[in-house]
């Protein structure tokens, strides 16, 4: 199939983002999820491995959480409980003693115990906060612990002015489709133009699937890293879903 053939087999239409800024207060927490600082939190009771909690996180269209500041690891820390040390995103396996976040973004700040991190006789590669001081401590990542997931709409800035970045961008839209095998990231949003900003506020997207039932608020996102324009094969059928691209 070529982008012809999937061009011309479907209605389309055009939306347009005007005036989209970075850092906009566009969050929405979930039920069970505490807004913070336009993120929102949530503390996991279950005690897994840190590899199972990642995948969890992501599971919800989260992360393990990152922390940037004093004041966030605060607002973390009273979260978890005096009682319970946490795993947060933070590891080293890749490279020994280069820590990184597991969502891409800056370590910008940290907040180690003394003496740590001391690598834990060569297995300390991920990182817990402890509930009674919010200090760090790194720990075998096979250790089970409770985690925290965090979820933003603004991804990591990397060295972007956040509170500056604005642009308009249109999207052709083509009922009925949908692309496969190419999904980053899924949420529930209350629009197609809400899952359209998304993708407007994520780098890695390049086009937009949205799905909606007419017994259902919201309509179900997903971000994806490639085209029908790459993929043609992978666009597909869909009833209730639309396929958008940026374009433009």
């Amino acid at each position: 199939m070529t982008r012809r053939t999937w061009l011309v087999a479907v209605s389309y239409l055009v939306i347009t983002i005007l005036g989209f800024c970075w850092g906009c207060n566009a969050i929405q927490c979930e039920v069970g999820w505490q807004e913070w600082n336009q993120a929102c939190y949530k503390l996991f009771a279950n005690q897994v491995p840190f590899s199972d909690a990642s995948a969890a996180c992501k599971n919800d269209g989260a992360n393990l959480v990152s922390i940037h500041s004093a004041q966030e690891n605060e607002f973390v820390r009273s979260l978890i409980g005096v009682g319970n040390d946490v795993f947060v995103g933070l590891s080293d396996s890749a490279v020994e003693a280069t820590f990184v976040w597991v969502d891409g973004s800056t370590v910008t700040y940290t907040n180690w115990e003394d003496s740590e991190p001391d690598d834990d006789n060569g297995m300390g590669d991920c990182v817990i906060i402890l509930g009674a001081s919010g200090k760090w401590n790194d720990t075998p990542c096979i250790m089970w612990y409770e985690y925290v997931c965090k979820f933003t709409n603004v991804p990591p800035s990397q060295g972007k002015d956040t509170n500056a970045m604005s642009k308009e961008q249109s999207f052709i839209s083509y009922e009925q489709n949908t692309l496969v095998h190419h999904v980053i990231y899924k949420r529930f949003t209350p629009s197609l133009v809400y899952c359209a900003l998304l993708c407007m506020n994520n780098p890695a997207c390049k086009a937009i699937n949205y799905k909606s039932e007419l017994d259902k608020e919201d309509g179900e996102c997903e971000l994806n890293d490639a085209t029908a324009d790459q993929f043609p094969l992978h666009l597909i059928h869909s009833s209730q879903s639309t396929y958008s691209v940026p374009y433009g």
